[in-house]
């Protein structure tokens, strides 16, 4: 488990710290983007900074966490943290040229028997989709509407050719570059991707998070997504089963609430 990696050539520093000084990193006084994820004791928050290099300064989200970790085959007993995974994640899916962050540094200590990780990503170009949905999609015209969905098929598509699954596919955790041509989607947020090898249903998780998280889009246009994502016709007996497993996880949703929230 790699415990220190920084981007090649990049020679930079963090609000005044070398990127080589764990401890001042960690003890930046950086106000979080959200409240802090805490759970199990431990706790994940991302900041925004500004990191300063030989080319200039560029806007840089920080994710820094204590003992937030996850156990796997390979770390059963201590686990590992999961900014690790996620950093692994980012490098593997570069490669295959899937549209994610560009990590630029990576590092992790164990402080009294607690595991600290520091991960920096560079700043994610556009909008996410929750935002385009809120602010734009009851507004735009059905060119835009069919060249969007198609971005976030293309990407989710190339997530699961890979047999990945996301586990936190929500509209905010996807991002439109509106300004290329075509659009371009991509994912960020990828500490509980999973590979699933041999599971069955992990594209219909994935679709049942992203769907129930849309309310604002049109039964038509979940259905020109689905499609999409499927690379199917609406008749397609594929198409129909996974509608059919969709509708059937809102319903029973709507039965337990509380539960998938």
């Amino acid at each position: 488990m790699i415990s220190t990696w920084t981007a090649a050539g990049l020679d930079a520093t963090l609000d005044g710290c070398r990127l080589d000084d764990f401890d001042a990193m960690w003890s930046l006084e950086l106000g979080f983007v959200e409240e802090p994820n805490v759970r199990r004791g431990g706790w994940s928050g991302v900041s925004v900074a500004e990191l300063s290099t030989a080319n200039g300064r560029r806007t840089v989200y920080v994710k820094r966490q204590a003992n937030h970790v996850i156990r796997s085959v390979f770390h059963p007993v201590r686990g590992e943290p999961t900014l690790h995974r996620e950093f692994d994640q980012l490098r593997r899916f570069r490669g295959h040229d899937i549209r994610v962050p560009e990590p630029l540094h990576y590092a992790h200590r164990t402080f009294e028997g607690e595991w600290r990780a520091i991960l920096i990503v560079a700043e994610v170009p556009g909008i996410s989709l929750e935002d385009w949905v809120e602010s734009s999609y009851g507004t735009s015209d059905r060119v835009t509407r069919v060249a969007i969905i198609a971005a976030v098929a293309a990407v989710c598509r190339s997530m699961w050719d890979l047999r990945f699954e996301h586990r936190a596919l929500y509209p905010k955790h996807l991002f439109l570059d509106l300004d290329r041509e075509p659009v371009a989607a991509g994912l960020i947020d990828l500490e509980k991707t999973r590979h699933r090898q041999f599971h069955p249903s992990f594209r219909v998780r994935d679709l049942d998070a992203l769907n129930r998280r849309t309310p604002r889009v049109s039964r038509t246009d979940r259905l020109r997504f689905l499609c999409r994502v499927l690379g199917a016709r609406s008749s397609d007996p594929r198409v129909r089963r996974c509608w059919r497993r969709l509708v059937a996880r809102a319903a029973a949703r709507r039965v337990r609430p509380g539960r998938g929230q």
